[in-house]
């Protein structure tokens, strides 16, 4: 189980990342599909992920910076 959880530690950012391309897979699917059934699965999904990345202590970005 140590082990298990020095990896998740280890690649948090590789994680992170897998869960975001997951997102963008939801949200491409439910643009191709507009069905009130799709929307309420990308909305499960973003909250699965936002607690997931508020478990491996990354900061959830919601909007860019503002750039002037």
């Amino acid at each position: 189980m140590a082990n298990f959880i020095q990896w998740l530690v280890d690649s948090k950012e590789e994680i992170a990342g897998l869960l975001l391309g997951l997102v963008a897979v939801a949200e491409v699917i439910t643009r191709l599909t507009p069905t009130k059934s799709d929307d309420g699965f990308v909305e499960r999904v973003g909250h699965f992920i936002k607690k997931a990345l508020d478990a491996l202590g990354l900061p959830n970005k919601v909007k860019g910076p503002d750039v002037k």
